[in-house]
């Protein structure tokens, strides 16, 4: 069983990619979206840039001024989300921050409008380099749940879980202030980039293993990996 900690919506979806694959797994989301009511700015754009879905759920009924502008996503679930908002140029980095901002600086645009969270890994501004324009606007906050589901609780304290998915630095310390050593020690972590992994090490999980790129692709590959190892020994 493995324990997939992204927040709702993405959690269930992952989930239910787990188990097309023939994985289980259950959804122990460690943090839920808040929208932030931070005033979106005026003036000419060149292109949008978004490195998180969340952006544009917290968005929904806000972005119609930018529909027509090019839109750069930082992977091809968060492109298939703009173009279901209504974003008609939609170009997808398919991995991490490190691929999309030179997939940007390739089109040339002097102004970026940057939608983010407000706990961000890595600085899309200083990747574009000071010759773009690049204006970031905070449009939600991920809040820490006070507690992992019941369900979810109950695995883990009967050691039925195998592996933890884990998709950013915050969720590694989260679910360490949730759980204990000795529940770690008996499951692997699953993380989706080196920086992720690098603080997992210090976690006491039984093993931490890395994605080969920064997707849910490579994370759908890692869960395969390491649970036919686990079922081969």
């Amino acid at each position: 069983m493995l324990l997939v900690t992204r927040p709702e919506p993405d959690a269930s979806t992952t989930v239910e990619r787990l188990g097309a694959l023939g994985l289980s797994a259950v959804a122990a989301p460690l943090f839920t979206l808040r929208p932030l009511s931070a005033p979106l700015p005026d003036g000419s754009f060149d292109a949008v840039a978004i490195t998180s879905a969340n952006a544009l759920r917290a968005l929904q009924g806000r972005l119609q001024p930018y529909r027509h502008l090019p839109l750069f996503a930082v992977g091809d679930r968060t492109a298939a989300l703009a173009r279901a908002e209504g974003f008609n140029t939609v170009t997808s980095a398919d991995g991490g921050m490190a691929r999309l901002a030179p997939l940007i600086a390739a089109h040339a645009p002097r102004r970026v409008l940057y939608l983010a969270g407000r706990d961000r890994t890595g600085d899309l501004a200083a990747l574009l380099g000071p010759g773009i324009d690049t204006v970031l606007v905070e449009v939600y906050d991920m809040e820490p749940v006070p507690a992992l589901p019941v369900e979810a609780e109950a695995m883990l304290t009967q050691g039925a879980i195998q592996a933890v998915l884990l998709y950013s630095v915050r969720a590694v310390e989260r679910f360490v202030a949730l759980t204990s050593p000795s529940i770690r020690r008996a499951m692997q972590a699953l993380c989706l980039s080196s920086t992720i992994a690098e603080v997992a090490r210090n976690a006491h999980f039984a093993k931490t293993n890395v994605a080969n790129a920064s997707s849910e692709t490579a994370m759908m590959g890692l869960a395969l990996r390491v649970c036919g190892d686990q079922k081969a020994q």
